[in-house]
């Protein structure tokens, strides 16, 4: 039996299914930082200027990243 041998990670490339499971793997992480940084943030603030909520702005655009990194997979752009 003549076994060929294994290419080289050079010469693999990931398939679709590879990839979206990556980057689903890679999207939660974003998200669940997303969630604790920003939950944190919010505590802080609530904690030294209840009047003034500069959270919000920092939940806004880090907020639009991730909703772009969502519509970029929905959109299967590179």
């Amino acid at each position: 039996k003549d076994k060929q041998p294994n290419p080289s990670p050079m010469e693999t490339y990931p398939t679709s299914e590879q990839r979206r499971r990556r980057f689903t793997r890679y999207f939660v992480r974003r998200l669940a930082d997303y969630v604790i940084v920003c939950g944190f943030l919010a505590l802080v603030n609530w904690q030294t200027s209840p009047h003034t909520w500069w959270v919000a702005w920092v939940a806004a655009g880090w907020g639009l990243h991730i909703a772009l990194l969502g519509i970029r997979r929905l959109t299967d752009c590179d």
